[in-house]
């Protein structure tokens, strides 16, 4: 999947760095409410994941040019995974037919 600046990476990659696992949010399109909602309570409890040694990311079909700009506007201090495609949705079961974000939580430990 690419990164929020266009950068790629793969589940794997992101997994291998964290200490023990990682968290990934899904959420259905930048910059809404709800998704605002939800971006800024990870946000704000960053610190707890990372302290407990997981990594926190968050995943929507959104292209990055739209994520780069939440993320910033937001402030947020984590990386935002674009699946356009809804390759990786699909692969989680978080995939909404026939394409779209099911809001959820995913954590993957190590």
């Amino acid at each position: 999947v690419q990164t929020h600046d266009g950068g790629k990476t793969t589940l794997t990659a992101i997994l291998a760095k964290a200490s023990k696992g990682i968290v990934i949010f899904a959420y259905p399109k930048a910059s809404t409410t709800e998704c605002t909602t939800q971006a800024c309570l990870f946000r704000d409890n960053y610190t707890a994941f990372t302290d407990a040694g997981y990594s926190v990311y968050g995943l929507s079909g959104d292209q990055p040019g739209a994520n780069e700009k939440f993320r910033n506007k937001q402030n947020l201090t984590y990386t935002l995974l674009c699946d356009p495609t809804y390759e990786l949705h699909e692969k989680l079961g978080i995939k909404k037919s026939p394409k779209g974000t099911i809001r959820s939580v995913i954590i993957i430990e190590k």
